[in-house]
């Protein structure tokens, strides 16, 4: 997907960045993990997208291997990736990895290769559920899981969140950057 962002518009990621802690993680540390993330997640858009992968993720094959045993559960969905989203009334703007459209539910997804669970996690999916709600054509979000998977390629790990509670959450987080910033 195209990471290009438009003039104007602040990413979810640069709100959460200041809960993250990862001001104390060594930056070589976050540069790899960066890595990791970008060659794993362009593989798992490969796979959704029916062009399977190429050999540029062999380093992080077992990661891709934990997607597949989230993907095999999935695959008779509609499983698609949807462009970036804006908000225009907030200038804010961030990109989810999926959307899982079944015939009872909707489900946004974002797969995170990290090595523990985050606690901004839920608060992005808060901000992108708001934003797939005010897009156009509005997407209703039911759930929002977030696919932790895992570095030796067994099952990930899902973690569901509140959708409302973390929407208001992020706002809260909003509020404060703009404050601050």
């Amino acid at each position: 997907m195209n990471d290009e962002i438009l003039d104007g518009y602040t990413r979810v990621s640069e709100i959460l960045n200041y809960y993250s802690g990862l001001e104390k993680v060594p930056q070589n540390v976050l540069e790899r993990a960066c890595e990791r993330g970008t060659i794993v997640h362009n593989a798992c858009e490969a796979i959704i997208q029916g062009f399977g992968v190429d050999s540029s993720c062999y380093e992080y094959e077992t990661y891709v291997e934990s997607f597949m045993k989230w993907y095999e559960l999935y695959d008779e969905l509609d499983v698609k990736l949807i462009p970036r989203f804006y908000d225009d009334k907030l200038k804010i703007t961030g990109l989810c990895d999926c959307i899982v459209f079944s015939p009872k539910k909707t489900i946004l997804v974002d797969f995170k290769t990290s090595y523990t669970e985050s606690k901004t996690w839920a608060v992005q999916g808060g901000a992108y559920c708001m934003m797939a709600a005010n897009s156009e054509p509005a997407i209703q979000i039911d759930e929002m899981h977030f696919v932790h998977l895992q570095k030796n390629g067994s099952k990930p790990v899902i973690y569901k969140y509140d959708i409302q509670e973390n929407v208001d959450r992020f706002m809260k987080c909003l509020e404060l950057y703009r404050y601050f910033k």
